[in-house]
């Protein structure tokens, strides 16, 4: 985990360049500012997340801080007076808490008084020849400290966390489209590169957008799901609710997981190579790489063969409108069209 690397300091020629570049970079203290990289940015706002849960358990006196690092609380003691006596002077160091790397406890008690947590402490090896070594705290199963780290921060136990998160990941489709949907972020405020009309939002691509949205019908369909269900995709409940339908619950939900990739996927071909969106395609190459998906992995699933999406011609209407407040002008058109 780079934070980790970077608070221990690790031997690497990237961390070194960093604290080079960076070198009063405290993730107790640190924010990040606007003339600052976009690299620098992002270890602030993920330093700021994970501080909180980073513990030391190695501690050299002489090269820490007593206020300024969070040593044995989760925060400086500079941001937790109340926490210690407020008669002691600025001066205070650790090796008076631990002379000689060993426990005072007279000293701490003196310092503490009824905050002293003598199991924290105890869990703090005070070592004059190391240097400082930060772990990850929070007590967990997981075999990674990935795993652990993103087990916790999307605990259950935290009224915040979005539970889909949870099932996103057990979603049976390849990893790089889990991650695409974890990951999902659209990027500077812009207007949609297929329509030019609307904001370019995740919702107004993957869901709402016209093109798109005649063909999320044609996959509801195929799966024989009633399309009303389109209106309620980006809420994210499809990941969490039983879909029940002609196929497998794993199976819709890796279709429509699958579905939005190849959206994004026309939608990034367009910006970067230029490449006009065929969208009547997306429905069957979804199905398709979904199918090969579970065969290739043995996935078991309820048949449902290919030809059960929509191969009759439609008939639809497009309409679109704008309204200019400064003229008071404004415009109406439709299409009227068909697809098989």
């Amino acid at each position: 985990m780079h934070i980790l690397s970077l608070v221990n300091r690790e031997d690497k020629f990237w961390i070194n360049i960093f604290h080079n570049k960076y070198l009063h970079w405290n993730p107790s203290t640190q924010g990040s500012h606007s003339n600052t990289s976009n690299f620098f940015k992002a270890i602030c706002k993920v330093s700021n997340v994970l501080k909180s849960h980073l513990h030391l358990s190695v501690c050299n006196p002489t090269i820490t801080n007593f206020w300024d690092d969070p040593w044995f609380l989760d925060l400086p003691f500079r941001f937790k007076p109340t926490f210690i006596n407020m008669e002691l002077t600025e001066n205070l160091s650790i090796n008076q808490i631990a002379p000689y790397g060993n426990i005072n406890f007279d000293a701490c008690l003196v310092a503490f008084g009824n905050n002293l947590d003598r199991d924290t402490l105890n869990c703090i090896s005070f070592d004059l020849s190391s240097k400082n070594e930060w772990i990850w705290w929070p007590h967990s199963s997981k075999p990674t400290l990935v795993a652990a780290v993103y087990d916790h921060l999307n605990s259950v136990n935290n009224p915040q966390t979005w539970k889909s998160w949870r099932h996103l990941w057990k979603l049976k489709v390849p990893p790089r489209v889990k991650t695409f949907l974890y990951r999902l972020n659209i990027g500077p405020a812009t207007m949609c590169n297929f329509c030019g009309l609307f904001p370019e939002t995740a919702d107004h691509i993957l869901w709402n957008y016209r093109n798109t949205f005649d063909y999320w019908h044609t996959v509801l369909n195929g799966l024989g799901l009633n399309p009303s269900l389109l209106n309620q995709l980006d809420t994210g409940n499809w990941l969490t609710n039983n879909i029940e339908c002609w196929a497998s619950c794993d199976f819709a939900k890796s279709v429509i997981t699958t579905t939005t990739w190849h959206i994004w996927t026309a939608r990034c071909m367009l910006i970067f190579q230029h490449i006009n969106p065929i969208f009547s395609k997306i429905p069957m190459l979804a199905w398709t790489s979904t199918s090969d998906f579970f065969a290739a992995n043995n996935i078991n699933n309820r048949e449902n063969p290919i030809h059960s999406l929509s191969n009759h011609m439609n008939i639809y209407i497009s309409t679109d409108a704008s309204w200019d407040p400064i003229s008071r002008h404004g415009g109406f058109g439709y299409l009227i069209y068909t697809k098989s």
